[in-house]
């Protein structure tokens, strides 16, 4: 069923209705080999008199058949779940010449690997306390998902798997969204389990119980509760959080030449433990300066 094959072969611009709907696809936000590739579209309604505005078309690489559709549909089944300021939205599912699309909500600005990449080309690195106000929001969105509930009350067990400076989204307001769930795993019930050896997510990025559960067991080593849990996400954001500080990722062969950096991120975090458990947000309690433009430097 889905795959890039239906796409156009030169997708820059195309149109096309799915529900009631109409998308006017802009050309690709991201286009990477690791990814589900991502669309920039305008979207109107067919049945209300509403001004159009611009959402993110997930293409979500699935296999064919109905398996593919299940995919899809249980990302929708996921989203239901998750209402969170920190995460961005998914509104629903759309069609284009039989490949699947998630619409998601569309966060004007960059997305962080953008922003580190740009300071690397001025050889210059983000600031640590740029770097830990980015890390915190990002914990939130996922405290949130990780003990979100169904209906029922009971935990769903929402890991992400694919936390990188790719799906993280960086707002003009400065508000800072995670992005992407066409990795998560839960325990949705009824959902389509990660076929044997598909390593969800960027590998680069990806804990190590993850990628082992992939190489070694086959099989076996599908991505249950029991192999994997919320501190994947950590591990991966624990990575972001380096290469932030560092301006490359720490797992290049190269010193990592951070240390005054990592020296006061620690102490920006070790005031930031020390707050009472408060509705403030640290930022507004002047732990973090609130980010500007000059936070590169």
């Amino acid at each position: 069923m889905a795959g890039s094959n239906n796409l156009p072969t030169e997708p820059e611009r195309f149109i096309f209705e799915s529900g009631n709907f109409r998308y006017e696809v802009r050309g690709p936000l991201l286009a990477h080999e690791d990814y589900d590739t991502l669309f920039l579209s305008w979207c109107r309604s067919l049945k209300e008199n509403v001004p159009r505005k611009l959402v993110v078309l997930n293409h979500v690489e699935v296999p064919e058949g109905r398996e593919g559709r299940t995919r899809a549909v249980e990302e929708i089944q996921l989203a239901a779940h998750l209402h969170n300021p920190g995460l961005a939205r998914v509104f629903r599912l759309a069609e284009y010449q039989g490949s699947p699309f998630v619409v998601m909500e569309h966060t004007r600005g960059a997305f962080l690997a953008t922003i580190i990449g740009s300071a690397l080309l001025l050889d210059r690195k983000l600031s640590p306390a740029f770097a830990a106000f980015i890390a915190s929001e990002v914990t939130n969105a996922l405290d949130y998902a990780h003990h979100c509930q169904d209906d029922k009350g009971r935990e769903l067990h929402i890991i992400h798997r694919a936390i990188s400076p790719t799906t993280i989204r960086i707002g003009r307001n400065g508000r800072v969204k995670l992005t992407n769930f066409g990795a998560v795993f839960s325990e949705l019930l009824g959902r389509v389990p990660t076929p044997p050896r598909v390593l969800r997510g960027n590998f680069a990025y990806a804990a190590p119980e993850l990628i082992r559960s992939v190489s070694e067991k086959g099989r076996a080593g599908l991505l249950t509760s029991k192999v994997i849990d919320s501190r994947a996400d950590i591990f991966s954001l624990g990575l972001v959080l380096l290469e932030m500080i560092a301006g490359y990722h720490p797992r290049l062969p190269r010193p990592f030449g951070a240390s005054e950096a990592a020296a006061e991120l620690a102490d920006i975090l070790k005031r930031a433990s020390a707050l009472k458990q408060i509705d403030a947000h640290p930022i507004e309690m002047g732990v973090l300066k609130w980010p500007k433009a000059s936070a590169i430097g």
